[in-house]
Formats: C-alpha cells, sequence, structure tokens
C-alpha cells in the first residue's frame, strides 16, 4: 500500500494539462482582447469566416489560459476559463480545464488548498454536457474527446483517494472513449496525450488491484506503450507538450528503472521555458539533486529562495528549496552550512507545505549523524515515522529516515529514492 501512496503523491502534479506555445507576458489584457472579440462575434454567425473566427478565438483562449497556468498566473487561467464559458456555457472544455486550474494551486500545498468536493463538482458538469453534445450528436468526436478526458480524470481522482475499483470502471471508460476517437483519427494529440498517462500510471496501481486484473474494469496497464505515447506528444507541437514533458521528467527521475540524465534535460527546458514557475523550478532542484550536480543546485536553490514573499505558494517551496540546499551542501561536507540551514527553519512554519515537515526531519537527522550525535539522529528519524499518513503523503523520506534507523547517515550518500516500478 506504500506505493500506491506514493504513487498518488508523485501523480498528483503530473495529468495537469500544460502549455501554449504563445508567449504570455500580456496574457491579462490578451485575454479580455480575445474574450471581447469572441463575445462579440461578427454579426453572420452562419458564414464560414463567423464560425471559424469564433474557433480561433476560443483555440487562442484556451493556449492563453494553459500558459497562464503554466507560469504560474493561476488567476489569469480561471479568468479565460469563464470566458469560455461566457462564450458557449453549455461547452464542458472550459469545466475541463477548471481541473486543471484546480490542481496546480493544490500542488503548492496538498494539505490545505485541493476541496475534493469542488473537483467533484467541476467534473459532474464537464461529464454531463460532453455526455450531453454526444446524445445530440453520436458523432461528434470533439464531445467524445472532452467525456474521454473528463472521465480519465475523475478516474484519477477517484485512485487517489483510495477507491481503486471504482477508478478502474471508469478510467476504462474513459479509455474506451478515447480509443474510440483514435480509431477515427489516429493523430488526435488531445487523445493519445491522457491515453499515454493511463497506460503508463494504471500499470503501476497497487498489487491488490492487480492480483484482480482478470476483472474487465480493471486497468491492465502498458509501460511501454504508455512512455511512447508520452513520448510522441512531447516531440509534438501539441497544447499538452508541456504537459507531456513534465510528467517525463518524473518518471525518468523518479521510477525505476530511472534516466537523471533525460530527466535534468528535459527539466531545464521547461525551466527555461516557464522561469516564473516556482514548482517548476523546485523540480529542477529534485533532479540536480538525484544529478549529483550539487553547486548547480545550490545556485537554483538560492535564486529561488529569493522568491519568498510573492505568493504564498511560491513561499512554500522557497523554504523548501532551502531544505534542498541543505542536503546539497552536506553531501558537499558543508555540515556547518547545513546544520545552520536547517536548524534555522522551523518545522511548524505555517508557510511550509505540511509535507515538507518530513524532510526537514530527515535532513536534520541525517546533519545530527555526520555531526556524530547518533541518539538525536534516531529521534529525528523516529519523528519521521510519526508523521501522519495522508492521501498526498510521500514514502519517500520515510524510507530514508527507515533506512537512516538501520545505519547513520554517510556524506556523500545518495538521498534519491526512488521504488516507484511500473509493471511491463
Amino acid at each position: 500500500m506504500t506505493r500506491g501512496r506514493d504513487a498518488r503523491r508523485r501523480l498528483a502534479p503530473l495529468l495537469i494539462a500544460a502549455a501554449c506555445l504563445a508567449p504570455s507576458a500580456l496574457a491579462g489584457r490578451a485575454l479580455a482582447g480575445e474574450a471581447e472579440a469572441a463575445i462579440q462575434p461578427p454579426v453572420s454567425l452562419a458564414s464560414p469566416e463567423a464560425v471559424q473566427a469564433r474557433r480561433d478565438a476560443w483555440s487562442r483562449l484556451v493556449r492563453l489560459g494553459m500558459d497562464a497556468d503554466m507560469r504560474g498566473r493561476h488567476d489569469e487561467a480561471d479568468a479565460a476559463w469563464d470566458r469560455l464559458e461566457a462564450m458557449d456555457p453549455r461547452d464542458p472544455e472550459p469545466w475541463l480545464r477548471r481541473v486543471d486550474t484546480l490542481y496546480w494551486r493544490h500542488w503548492y500545498d496538498e494539505s490545505q488548498s485541493l476541496t475534493q468536493d469542488e473537483l467533484r463538482r467541476v467534473l459532474d458538469r464537464s461529464r454531463t454536457l460532453a455526455e450531453a453534445a454526444l446524445e445530440t450528436n453520436e458523432h461528434d468526436q470533439r464531445a467524445r474527446w472532452l467525456l474521454g478526458e473528463t472521465l480519465m480524470q475523475q478516474a484519477r481522482l477517484e485512485a487517489m483517494t483510495g477507491s481503486y475499483m471504482k477508478a478502474g470502471t471508469t478510467g476504462e471508460r474513459g479509455r474506451k472513449e478515447l480509443e474510440r476517437l483514435l480509431d477515427v483519427d489516429p493523430d488526435h494529440a488531445q487523445a493519445r496525450y491522457p491515453l499515454g498517462l493511463y497506460y503508463y500510471f494504471s500499470s503501476m496501481m497497487p498489487d491488490f488491484v492487480q492480483s484482480l486484473s482478470w476483472l474487465w474494469f480493471v486497468p491492465k496497464g502498458d509501460r511501454e506503450k504508455g512512455l511512447s505515447l508520452l513520448g510522441e506528444v512531447h516531440a509534438g507541437s501539441s497544447v499538452y507538450a508541456p504537459s507531456a514533458t513534465m510528467v517525463l521528467v518524473a518518471i525518468n527521475n523518479y521510477h525505476d528503472p530511472t534516466d537523471v540524465q533525460t530527466a535534468l534535460q528535459l527539466s531545464e527546458q521547461l525551466h527555461e521555458r516557464y522561469p516564473e514557475n516556482a514548482i517548476l523550478h523546485f523540480e529542477l532542484l529534485e533532479v540536480l539533486l538525484n544529478a549529483g550536480r550539487y553547486e548547480r543546485l545550490i545556485d537554483e536553490a538560492l535564486v529561488l529562495e529569493q522568491r519568498a514573499g510573492e505568493s504564498e505558494g511560491v513561499t512554500g517551496r522557497a523554504l523548501l528549496a532551502r531544505i534542498w540546499r541543505a542536503r546539497a551542501a552536506l553531501d558537499l561536507g558543508r555540515r556547518e552550512e547545513a546544520h545552520e540551514i536547517v536548524f534555522g527553519l522551523r518545522d511548524d512554519d505555517p508557510r511550509l507545505p505540511e509535507w515538507g515537515r518530513t524532510w526537514l526531519w530527515v535532513v536534520r537527522g541525517n546533519v545530527l549523524d555526520v555531526e556524530g550525535n547518533r541518539p538525536a539522529a534516531v529521534a529525528a528519524y523516529e519523528k519521521v515515522l510519526a508523521f501522519p499518513r495522508t492521501d498526498f503523503y510521500s514514502e519517500r523520506p520515510v524510507r530514508i529516515a527507515s533506512a537512516g534507523l538501520e545505519a547513520p547517515y554517510q556524506p556523500g550518500a545518495s538521498l534519491q529514492v526512488t521504488g516507484m516500478r511500473s509493471r511491463d
């Protein structure tokens, strides 16, 4: 069960739809302009030119909203979805996009910022509208895509909350809808991305679910097929390309067999493209640590730390960056520096994400081990094990603390713990 819990935490951000190829330095003004043009279309809506203009305006708003999310500007993303809904209250897409923004907000602090009831409400609305569109026209392939992806998102929420059987039933229905769409349009990137995620992550379902794989509603998973689809989307130019890149970073950095150099290359690409996104910046620190690039990690952490105070979410990541800087300093043999950092932080600081407290005590234990204070180090590791488990609780610090109880930490030892395996 521990692997399933850890997979849920790592999976939470991975399904977030990301991306737009257009720059958004003026995103706020652009959103307002696009919305006005879309809500006040040419007089003759029946003309092909008017229909195409409306489609173009819709697509630009989607891209601007997704790009705003990738840049950490979630209020702008919400504004884009509101304007899409104003354009067509019967369209499911604004509701599906709101799910992505809710997860982005949630990722800053999993213990506080996500309301499952709100997610269910938004997903139910998206599903209802998509099903209604298909009832009106069963050949509406856009509605089929939106229904399939909505079902995937519902399955994701059910799996995250431990309802694996229900998730299997919902997810399998979503898979069938999207595969049916690909039978008609094999190059439909918006269907290939959620299918890639589904194939890959359903191969990581917990043991007790996999043991029931003979049941039709339990997803079998296909690691290689999932990776192939994600790789194709990553290499393409669709709006989901950056999302696929995010997923591939996590897979290569955390999942056995890891490929940290590939993860580093992809993570650097994302950070270069979206430097404002504190979450992506912090993920770069994670990859740098696993790659043994300690000096570079320290430089990047100091940059992220300077952003404390920008917002509650960014401040949380800035505090976490200090902990990761201490991890790098310790592996470089600079124990005094590491000690000053981790013991200068309060584990009850409300700005620190809840799961960051476990990492703080892990690194404190490592520092105490290096200083020769074994009893205090053991107490620190035991404190990690005593933290309550939540839906998004990571098992990685627990495994590191457990290893610390068995033997003292040694400087230079890798703190990377993956243990997340997908099934072939």
